[in-house]
């Protein structure tokens, strides 16, 4: 909600990873995506006045970073 006004939030993938606490799990990309950060946007999405998106902000092949982009329904 703290970034409702702003529209969006970018956050590096280690940085989300050590806020949820989820360092030595998940190691793959795809399975952190699949298990974690999809679910978590389905159901904001679905309890929330929000609609919520994310983009992935690639260097090179690998994913370093998340963009997460809020607007109110």
């Amino acid at each position: 909600m703290q970034f409702k006004i702003i529209g969006s939030r970018t956050i590096t993938v280690a940085k989300l990873r050590s806020i949820l606490e989820v360092e030595d799990k998940y190691q793959t990309f795809k399975s952190f995506n699949q298990w974690v950060i999809q679910p978590s946007i389905k159901e904001l999405n679905e309890k929330s006045n929000l609609t919520i998106t994310v983009q992935t902000i690639k260097t090179g092949r690998s994913i370093k970073s998340l963009q997460f982009n809020f607007k109110e329904n």
